[in-house]
């Protein structure tokens, strides 16, 4: 599965009331940090499509990574592992 995650700078829990809002959209999950001023992990499910969302990408809240990334899941742990064995020959991997 390929999913969108989007990073929202502190405003991630008003992006998904709006998403709730306007595409109808079904929380997944919701992970808030300690004092619920950030979302860590949000996972929505909008027209049977999976987004995945927080605020983070420093201590801060903010992010620095240009707003996004597609995210990759797998059925299983050997797949991932040999997936990510290809793509880090020849790359520079920001975190393993």
């Amino acid at each position: 599965m390929l999913a969108t995650h989007i990073y929202f700078n502190g405003q991630c829990k008003q992006a998904i009331e709006l998403y709730k809002k306007v595409f109808h959209a079904t929380v997944k999950t919701l992970i808030e940090n300690p004092d619920h001023s950030l979302v860590v992990h949000a996972e929505i499910i909008i027209h049977d499509e999976l987004l995945m969302l927080n605020d983070f990408g420093n201590d801060d809240g903010i992010s620095t990574s240009g707003g996004y990334q597609l995210s990759v899941q797998f059925d299983n742990e050997a797949a991932l592992q040999e997936a990510y064995a290809a793509i880090e020959d020849g790359s520079t991997p920001l975190k393993p």
